[in-house]
């Protein structure tokens, strides 16, 4: 084995381009939550559910995980989830129709 990948895969805190994929993560699960809510198709609701389940899921088990991708972002999870659930709350309450909503952004952008 390469010296230089195996001390790269032992690393406790991620290198950079990995946190760019966990945000790349983070922010395609609150879209697919936020785009697909109340979806009429299969394949949507679908892609929402799976969004939800795993903003949801309390799992750390994995390094991909909603809770740990906060954890490494410096994030609160719960003040993420907090958010969302107040948001699709005000969405249903506004019999469906479009809410506009910010997108998450990386500092510097």
């Amino acid at each position: 084995m390469n010296y230089e990948y195996d001390e790269t895969s032992r690393r406790s805190t991620p290198i950079e381009p990995e946190k760019h994929l966990m945000h790349a993560v983070l922010e395609d699960a609150i879209n697919m939550f936020q785009l697909h809510l109340g979806a009429k198709t299969r394949q949507q609701r679908r892609l929402f559910l799976d969004a939800q389940t795993w903003i949801w899921a309390k799992q750390d088990d994995w390094p991909f995980s909603f809770e740990n991708i906060c954890a490494v972002l410096g994030l609160d999870p719960e003040f993420l989830r907090n958010g969302l659930a107040r948001w699709k709350d005000r969405h249903e309450n506004s019999g469906g129709r479009p809410l506009h909503y910010p997108r998450l952004r990386r500092a510097g952008q």
